[in-house]
């Protein structure tokens, strides 16, 4: 059975997905940009709570590390915040100072309204929709956002994110999720395995040279360590479904987070490890970092158009 339940969480309202026959349940705020603050997902009779979130209002305000939040319409670094589009030159907001970035988007702390609650027999879902207008400097291309939540009885977590071009003129549009993964204990003791073989190569500032570099390691489970992360992996342009997981070899139970690949999907991965290392970041992203500029699979939606993008998480024991 299934419910959607009402918590307050500061000034906000948080709305809780609940599978009450299993305990599983996906914990979402509205009003700060339909961020996901919880994820508790079963593996035979054990609960996991897998997302590292805001646990209080005042973090969730403060707003360090992005944590869970929808990253749009550009997920990452944009160079000096400027970029150029159909004949134009844009300047966005520098939001990063230290690097001199725009970098995230600007929904991440928008007011979304519920549009929809959906109970069936075997899954709960939540609908978010955002009117955006125009008004943000650099960015005069007013869109509707709607985010799709659902908690299923058997295939755990799904997010939807559905991008719909409202202006006259044609768009840009990068989406992304920021949310930072957990097994309860710290990262460097977990495993790995990544569904790339090659990353994007950077230079000091973060930023892509347009050089792809091999990337051999956690093609199958390795241990985490040591090793930091702050890279971007191209996927395949396949229609089909990429899975990163994350494995915890005492407790045998293994995450896996998955994204749909192919045309306007999610074609790239970026990864990053917190420097408090408790937890690691598995971003979805439909285009590469800097791709306004680069234009590096940017995706460009005419009058009406609109870009769809999935991506979910599971449990499962053992590999």
């Amino acid at each position: 059975m299934f419910e959607v339940c009402s918590e307050n969480f500061g000034r906000f309202k948080k709305k809780k997905l609940v599978n009450t026959t299993s305990g599983e349940s996906v914990s979402v705020i509205p009003g700060r940009g339909g961020n996901v603050a919880e994820v508790v997902l079963s593996c035979g009779q054990r609960q996991f709570s897998v997302i590292d979130g805001f646990t209080t209002y005042d973090e969730l305000l403060k707003n360090d590390y992005h944590k869970s939040a929808k990253v749009l319409p550009f997920a990452n670094r944009i160079s000096d915040g400027i970029y150029r589009f159909n004949g134009k030159t844009y300047q966005l907001p520098i939001n990063r100072p230290q690097e001199h970035y725009a970098i995230h988007g600007f929904i991440h702390d928008k007011e979304f309204i519920v549009d929809d609650e959906i109970i069936k027999p075997d899954s709960v879902t939540l609908i978010l929709a955002h009117e955006y207008s125009g008004d943000y400097p650099g960015y005069p291309f007013p869109f509707e956002v709607r985010l799709e939540f659902s908690l299923h009885g058997q295939n755990g977590f799904t997010f939807i994110t559905e991008v719909k071009n409202r202006g006259e003129e044609i768009m840009p549009v990068m989406d992304g999720w920021h949310p930072y993964f957990t097994l309860g204990k710290s990262i460097d003791r977990l495993l790995l395995k990544i569904p790339a073989n090659i990353r994007t190569e950077v230079d000091e500032r973060l930023l892509p040279t347009g050089k792809l570099m091999p990337f051999p390691a956690f093609r199958e489970f390795e241990q985490i360590g040591n090793y930091f992360f702050d890279a971007c992996f191209p996927l395949s342009e396949k229609e089909g479904t990429a899975v990163t997981e994350l494995m915890d070899p005492q407790e045998m139970v293994t995450l896996q987070v998955w994204q749909k690949t192919g045309r306007r999907k999610y074609n790239f991965l970026q990864l990053y490890t917190p420097p408090h290392g408790q937890s690691i970041a598995f971003e979805p992203m439909t285009s590469n970092t800097n791709s306004f500029n680069t234009k590096d699979r940017l995706i460009v939606l005419s009058p009406g158009e609109k870009l769809r993008a999935e991506c979910g998480i599971k449990l499962k024991n053992g590999e």
